[in-house]
């Protein structure tokens, strides 16, 4: 939901969606949304970085239980 993204939308897997956005937010990024986990097992966290940039961050979640 909520406003599209600019021309070029940077997405990034990370170990930890979660906790690498709240260290960005700490640091000036906006939380745009999320986390939330898709359908095909991805944790992403939109954010907005201080220079207008948007990012996704995504987490590979294991499901293999």
């Amino acid at each position: 939901g909520g406003a599209s993204s600019g021309p070029v939308r940077l997405a990034l897997e990370v170990a930890d969606s979660a906790d690498a956005a709240d260290r960005l937010v700490a640091a000036g990024a906006e939380r745009l949304g999320g986390p939330v986990v898709t359908p095909w097992s991805h944790r992403n966290v939109r954010l907005r970085a201080p220079d207008g940039m948007q990012l996704t961050l995504f987490t590979v979640l294991d499901t293999e239980q």
